[in-house]
């Protein structure tokens, strides 16, 4: 660890201008201890005092420092300030790094700080890196030979090769071993990835793919295919972009690939000596053709089925060591799925709405799912049913009862409302004094008109005593006049008392609580309806109206008597349109035939109007036919 350390100390110190020292302070396993120094630089030379101060300065203040360094005596490197920085893992800070500058340096203190916290913040980056390179290489080194098995054989025959095995390695000899180390898988796998995700079309993705795959195993071509409705389509070839012209290669690679899918399982040839025997008279015919020695072809799975395959040829004698071709596999099954969703990504929208059909169909077609293929028989028998079998189809729309004649009750002439005898819900009797208005001016007015009468009476006798002709036109046209006008007095009088004109129901009007009030000619006082003769006004919907004809018979339940249905006969069709409630309705009048003494006035409910019989599967969907009928009409005409 402390020579992986080191190497990351070297490579800091000298990306820094002007460096003339540095330090790494590190915690100890366990973390209790205190700080120690891990690495100095340059390699080999003694720490000095004044770095690991200022390194243990910038851990116990997590935070960087920038010191002048004092003159002092006998100081084994030149004057210059010092930068600490600590050193963070996981959000945990383990340690810090510590660096001075020479005087002659003419970088800023700036700009060298700068620089040492972007080498502190890839510390656990290059540290990680360094611990995955030494897994491989120990798990490399366990699978070679028998020297795994004879620890002290292997000790020696490593001190025989390298002169000696107490010789100490220079820092530069670790950086050159860790170079030489191969990639961990993941770190192949994942530059694979990035190779994917850094082109936008599938074709150009998959060339990219099979070349960095033919780089990485040495193999002379390597081939990525699909798998399509009927075949195995080649998408693509390593080092081609245009790879069409030669039909017999692509169909040669797309039949071994095919072989390796309908056994589901990844072809070698020829065949490692006790493997399970395969069928390969493709991977033969492709080896014989077309010049390879070695053929391997490994599948590319999504959700456990083969989506394609990937078929490796090379013209070399060794074969693939089992490691490489494990990685292969997992290579095909980590990123076959994404291949198989950028080529979806691709194609044209009529190509994907039909794909779609196809994978929601395909439990209905293909083996197992006998639940949703049970489910699905259940609700196509169900539409077949509902499409074939006839039913009463009924319109419903809000229904509000009213009388079917009403009559209101005005004030006969202005004046003082003196009395009222009912009230809204009273049921009255035809003649049944409701309400009276006060008639003192009126009976006043009479004995005036009275007076007026028997004046013009006796004078006109007196005149017709006379004989005097002309005076007795006069009188008379007098005489007349004022019995008009008591005529009128008398009339009026008589309207003050208001009366029912109809055994019925008081609907509006509730006078008792305007006793005394003024009231103008013709105000509303009452309104009566008859008691048991009602009519039934429908908003029906203007998608229903077409279906509503007169002489229709329905149904009406109110809210007051949801268990008594009413049955009723369409009598009248509005012809004008009422908005109303965010909808627009057509008012249709119905006349009640069942009459029943619970029945009042303004009650509400639901009627339903029978339209006629349609199939089940018609009454259903109508609506929803029609909205779409509609609205492609309103987008394409």
């Amino acid at each position: 660890m402390n020579s992986a350390i080191q190497v990351w100390l070297d490579q800091q110190c000298a990306q820094i201008d002007g460096a003339a020292g540095g330090v790494v302070m590190l915690l100890p396993r366990g973390g209790r201890a205190p700080l120690a120094a891990a690495a100095s630089w340059p390699a080999g030379a003694a720490a000095n005092e004044e770095l690991e101060a200022a390194a243990k300065a910038a851990y116990e203040q997590q935070a960087p420092q920038a010191q002048p360094r004092l003159n002092g005596a006998q100081r084994p490197v030149p004057l210059g300030p010092v930068i600490s920085h600590p050193i963070q893992v996981k959000g945990r800070t383990i340690g810090a790094l510590a660096v001075c500058l020479s005087p002659e340096a003419s970088v800023p203190a700036q700009s060298a700080l700068e620089s040492v916290e972007r080498g502190v913040g890839s510390f656990e980056t290059f540290m990680r890196g360094q611990l995955a390179a030494g897994k491989a290489s120990k798990t490399g080194s366990a699978s070679r030979g028998s020297a795994s098995s004879n620890p002290a054989s292997a000790r020696s025959a490593s001190s025989a090769a390298s002169g000696s095995s107490s010789a100490p390695r220079k820092p530069s000899e670790d950086v050159e071993r860790t170079a030489e180390m191969p990639a961990p898988n993941s770190v192949r796998i994942l530059h694979l990835l990035a190779t994917l995700e850094a082109h936008e079309g599938f074709r150009a993705a998959a060339t990219a793919f099979a070349t960095e795959l033919a780089e990485m195993f040495d193999c002379d071509r390597v081939a990525v295919g699909l798998a399509g409705r009927r075949h195995v389509k080649v998408e693509a070839l390593s080092h081609s972009s245009e790879f069409k012209s030669n039909q017999g290669l692509l169909r040669d690679i797309g039949a071994a690939m095919e072989e390796a899918i309908w056994q589901g399982s990844t072809l070698v040839f020829p065949q490692p000596d006790g493997a399970q025997p395969r069928v390969d008279r493709a991977h033969a015919t492709l080896a014989s053709r077309h010049g390879a020695i070695a053929i391997y072809t490994i599948l590319m799975v999504k959700a456990g089925k083969p989506v394609g395959a990937i078929t490796l040829e090379r013209s070399r004698t060794d074969p693939l060591p089992r490691s490489e071709v494990t990685l292969s596999e997992n290579i095909g099954a980590l990123l076959g799925p994404l291949l198989e969703l950028k080529r979806t990504a691709d194609r044209p929208w009529p190509l994907k709405i039909w794909q779609a059909l196809r994978e929601a169909i395909a439990p209905l077609t293909g083996p197992g799912h006998r639940l949703t293929k049970i489910v699905t028989g259940c609700a196509v028998a169900l539409l077949v049913a509902a499409a074939l079998v006839s039913g009463e189809y009924r319109v419903s729309a809000p229904a509000r009862l009213e009388g079917a004649m009403q009559r209101v009750l005005v004030a006969p002439g202005e004046g003082y409302l003196k009395q009222a005898h009912v009230r809204p819900g009273d049921r009255v009797k035809e003649g049944q004094l409701l309400a009276e208005m006060a008639d003192e001016d009126l009976k006043l007015e009479q004995r005036k008109a009275q007076s007026a009468v028997a004046q013009l009476e006796t004078s006109l006798g007196v005149a017709m005593v006379s004989g005097n002709r002309a005076e007795v036109g006069m009188l008379q046209a007098r005489l007349d006049e004022a019995r008009a006008q008591l005529m009128l007095v008398e009339t009026q009088l008589e309207r003050v008392r208001l009366t029912a004109p109809f055994d019925g129901v008081v609907i509006t009007g509730d006078l008792t609580q305007s006793l005394g009030a003024p009231v103008k000619k013709g105000e509303a006082l009452l309104t009566l309806a008859p008691e048991h003769d009602f009519r039934v006004m429908l908003e029906i919907d203007e998608r229903d109206i077409g279906d509503v004809k007169l002489g229709q018979a329905g149904t009406l339940a109110l809210a007051a008597l949801p268990g008594t249905p009413l049955a009723f006969e369409v009598h009248r069709i509005t012809p004008v349109a009422t908005a109303g409630d965010g909808r627009n309705f057509f008012e249709v009048e119905a006349r009640v035939r069942d009459r029943s003494a619970e029945l009042r006035p303004g009650l509400q409910g639901v009627g339903k109007v029978e339209a006629g019989s349609r199939s089940l599967l018609w009454i259903w969907t109508h609506r929803v036919v029609g909205w779409i009928r509609l609205t492609l009409w309103s987008w394409i005409g």
